[in-house]
């Protein structure tokens, strides 16, 4: 028996009868996965809802078949919301685009709404499962719903915009990859550029966003920190062992008696002190210098030595 402070977490089914058309949802619904035999295998047409597209006028669209939400569509582009009327291309302004979508609705992908009619699908980056789409001209940032970040909002530019729950990007050869943000002579709208843009990579709001850091010039300036320690523990050496003679000369200091100038005993507290802190010099003084020393060559063996696990400086990404 299940506690009221316990729901049992219940797997969603792929497709259930109210997202499929009228004609398949009796079936699915009155027979299950029977009444489609051998449905989906071999990469055949699975049961699944396929929305049809609220198409415009200039698109030429490549739909996948039965079952299968994804197409490649030409045409002018749409806004945020992917309405007929929204974005530039809704406003009659030339925005030549070639979108491509996997997964049209994502997670509310269905064919028919609850009165049973038929549902057309806008493309919506928020909502797609995986979407890819080539603007010439166009808001990116508006459209995906983006950050400014420190670049700032992008308008009437051309652009490409990648959307999934997750992006693998893979250099399968030896050419690597190259993330470059160094602009050519003019934009795509013949405008003349006037330097070169940076590069954001936003997480979450994008408000707590700061510069990443220059490996060498990090590196240069810890080796100058390295530098300035060493000074500073060879002047407190020198300081440590200056004091040292003069205490050694304050233990064994006397003084002469009216007794015809004899010289009288040692301060007894003195001397008592005076060798206390002969000995907590060595042992904690000098030795804690000692050990900086070393403490500070293993940390440079560690993290400076390009050929140590623990360098500091990436051999394969770079930036600048």
């Amino acid at each position: 028996m299940f506690s009221k402070y316990f729901l049992p977490l219940i797997q969603k089914p792929l497709v259930t009868a109210d997202r499929l058309s009228p004609d398949k949802g009796k079936m699915f619904e009155a027979y299950g996965t029977k009444a489609f035999p051998n449905s989906g295998f071999g990469a055949g047409c699975p049961i699944a809802p396929s929305p049809s597209r609220n198409a415009a006028g200039s698109e030429k669209a490549y739909d996948g078949g039965i079952g299968v939400a994804a197409s490649m569509v030409i045409g002018q582009s749409r806004g945020k919301d992917g309405g007929l009327t929204s974005g530039l291309g809704g406003q009659g302004i030339p925005s030549p685009v070639v979108d491509l979508c996997a997964g049209h609705m994502g997670a509310y992908a269905r064919e028919v709404d609850d009165s049973g009619r038929p549902i057309s699908y806008n493309p919506n980056f928020m909502v797609d499962a995986a979407h890819i789409t080539a603007w010439a001209l166009e808001n990116p940032d508006e459209i995906m719903q983006l950050p400014d970040g420190s670049i700032g909002e992008r308008r009437m530019t051309s652009a490409v915009g990648l959307s999934a729950d997750n992006i693998n990007i893979q250099a399968k050869g030896e050419g690597g990859i190259k993330i470059a943000a160094s602009s050519t002579n003019r934009n795509s709208q013949g405008q003349k550029n006037l330097g070169n843009p940076g590069i954001d990579l936003l997480v979450g709001d994008g408000e707590s966003q700061q510069p990443v850091v220059l490996g060498r010039n990090l590196l240069e300036l810890l080796a100058g920190m390295a530098k300035e320690q060493d000074d500073i523990r060879g002047t407190l050496e020198q300081f440590v062992r200056l004091q040292g003679n003069f205490n050694d000369k304050l233990i064994d200091h006397k003084h002469g008696s009216p007794f015809w100038g004899s010289q009288t005993a040692p301060s007894f507290e003195v001397m008592y002190e005076g060798f206390k802190q002969t000995f907590q010099r060595v042992a904690d003084v000098e030795t804690g210098m000692i050990f900086t020393i070393i403490n500070k060559e293993t940390g440079g063996s560690n993290y400076f030595n390009p050929v140590s696990k623990k360098y500091i400086l990436s051999g394969l990404v770079t930036t600048g």
